[in-house]
């Protein structure tokens, strides 16, 4: 069996369940117990959520079909730099739980780090809570939750 890489590199992109798709590919990851998250830092679930959230990213766009290579890569590339994702985080925020904002809080207030030059220290900040958020959720086997929030924007 291929992995779900594989399997989403040889799928013929289907817009109408992309969103069906890219949740059972992403769903084969191995499900953490509870509690895990206190085990693991918020930039080790920041990194993880920097890359789930890129791949969804570069899916959706590649389904969209928005012509050639460097112009999805421009595309991909405006929606998940720092700003976006800052953004991204205000709108979905009313709909998360108690235990999902308390993992926005530790990626949010998470020690270390320098913004790069051109961001502000809040929007980096915000960016590393939502990818603290996206890690934490995919880590946990919710790549339903993962899509249900980020199908809000």
């Amino acid at each position: 069996m291929q992995n779900w890489i594989d399997q989403l590199l040889s799928s013929k992109p289907n817009r109408e369940n992309a969103n069906t798709e890219i949740g059972s590919l992403m769903d084969r990851n191995k499900k953490y117990d509870k509690g895990f998250e206190k085990e693991i830092s918020p930039k080790s679930l920041a990194y993880i959520g920097d890359a789930v959230y890129e791949l969804y990213i570069r899916v959706k766009v590649f389904q969209e079909r928005k012509g050639k290579t460097k112009k999805m890569h421009k595309a991909s590339v405006a929606q998940v730099k720092a700003d976006a994702q800052a953004k991204m985080l205000k709108k979905i925020e009313p709909y998360l739980n108690e235990e999902e904002r308390k993992i926005v809080r530790r990626g949010r207030n998470t020690k270390g780090g320098r913004p790069p030059r051109k961001i502000e220290y809040m929007v980096y900040k915000c960016s590393t809570a939502f990818e603290t958020l996206i890690g934490y959720l995919y880590l946990k086997g919710r790549t339903d939750r993962i899509i249900d929030l980020l199908e809000r924007r």
